[in-house]
């Protein structure tokens, strides 16, 4: 006589064949999740200790870059970018850096504060391979409200933000690149897709060693640049 749950009753086959969701996961441990959902977490910071995770280079006396309570994406905190009033093209930037010998495609997610200072936060990536740097950014110039595509082509505004964006609307950026077509995969700009596997990535002879680092810089245009606010920032391995 037969024993126990048949096959399709057996509580653990339940569990161990249900689909998990795992941008539910990262929400319930992170706060936010990846913006969709794809690619594998490798890294993440969402600026609630310090700064100690990035290699920070400011270019000007009045330019700062800190952990700031002043408004946060995930309380309690997040990053304050300060590129000075000096104008000219002065500010902070943070770089993390990792080894990287087997290039696959990755995704680098960046949360900001609308404004309309007259500053511009650039996102992007630094990839040292077999003796070339490959690259390709984003930038959100926010006196003009626009998103700029740096890639091997000359910069270009992809999409420019309707008035609707309120000023302190949290807008996050994810930007995909094949590093082994060398060539951007798609941009997402809230829940806006931009296909960009026709624009290759900048490429120019280097002498550093394997590595990718992943960029996130504030910089003002003129003395009525304001200070800049980063929520989060996400990169992910294995995109699709």
């Amino acid at each position: 006589m037969a024993r126990g749950y048949p096959d399709y009753q057996n509580p653990v086959n339940k569990v161990a064949g249900r689909l998990v969701d795992f941008s539910a996961i990262v929400v319930s441990q992170l706060g936010v999740s990846p913006l969709d959902g794809l690619g594998r977490l490798a890294w993440f910071d969402k600026f609630h200790d310090n700064l100690s995770a990035w290699w920070i280079i400011l270019t000007h006396p009045d330019t700062f870059a800190v952990i700031s309570t002043d408004v946060s994406e995930v309380p309690p905190s997040c990053a304050k970018l300060t590129p000075g009033l000096s104008g000219g093209g002065c500010g902070a930037s943070l770089f993390h850096t990792s080894t990287y010998t087997e290039p696959s495609p990755t995704g680098l997610e960046v949360s900001m504060r609308v404004n309309v200072g007259d500053a511009y936060i650039t996102m992007g990536y630094d990839l040292f391979y077999n003796g070339t740097h490959y690259s390709m950014y984003v930038q959100y110039y926010a006196l003009a409200r626009q998103i700029i595509l740096q890639s091997a082509i000359p910069d270009f505004v992809i999409y420019t933000l309707p008035v609707s964006y309120r000023t302190g609307t949290w807008l996050t950026i994810k930007l995909v690149v094949d590093w082994i077509g060398q060539k951007g995969v798609r941009l997402l700009i809230g829940d806006l897709f931009f296909d960009l596997s026709a624009y290759a990535v900048r490429a120019a002879p280097s002498v550093f060693l394997d590595s990718l680092s992943i960029y996130v810089g504030a910089h003002g245009l003129s003395a009525a640049a304001i200070p800049q606010y980063l929520g989060h920032v996400y990169f992910t391995m294995d995109e699709p």
